[in-house]
Order: C-alpha cells, then structure tokens, then sequence
C-alpha cells in the first residue's frame, strides 16, 4: 500500500463496516418478564458441571437456558428472565434470578 488513497479508502471501508456491525449487533428492545421452570438438569462432563432450566413461555412454548452452577431452582418457583430482541429479530433469553 505504498498509495496513500487505497490506505485512506481501505480504513474507511473497514469503519463504515464496524459501525454497521455495531448498528445490527445493538438489542432494540428487551423486557424482563416471569416464567414457571419446568425442569433443572444438572450435567456433568470432562471440562465441569452445567446447570440448564427448561422454561414454560407460554403457548406450549419451551426453552432451555444454561444458569450458573450455584443457581438451585425448585420445580414450583418462578425464573426471572430477560428476552431481548435484535434489530434483526434474533430473540435472546438471559437468566436474571428464581423466586
């Protein structure tokens, strides 16, 4: 690149393509909503432990999550969850807390 002009038009390629990487990668909108847990599975493998819930979202709709490992859900409690929604229309669950 011994042409200053390709340097300039490669590096100002390079950010217009972070900045629209950034634009779709921002969530749009999330809500934080209460769900029943239907099952805990603890599992075990080479590399540790993994806890997943299954959760009722409603409408014979379920999905499993990974928690942390000191989470203890009981069948009968509630799973506090975030679901956010990507400007694309990628839906996205994260654990908050079980009451």
């Amino acid at each position: 690149m011994d042409n200053p002009k390709y340097f300039l038009a490669a590096l100002l390629a390079a950010l217009m393509l972070l900045l629209a990487l950034l634009w779709f990668n921002s969530d749009s909108n999330s809500q934080v909503t209460t769900v029943p847990i239907i099952e805990s599975t603890l599992t075990q493998s080479l590399d540790g432990q993994r806890r997943f819930l299954t959760l009722d979202l409603g409408e014979g709709n379920t999905h499993v999550i990974s928690v942390p490992i000191s989470v203890q859900c009981n069948l009968q409690e509630l799973a506090q969850i975030e679901i956010a929604t990507d400007r694309l229309g990628h839906v996205s669950y994260h654990f908050i807390s079980c009451h």
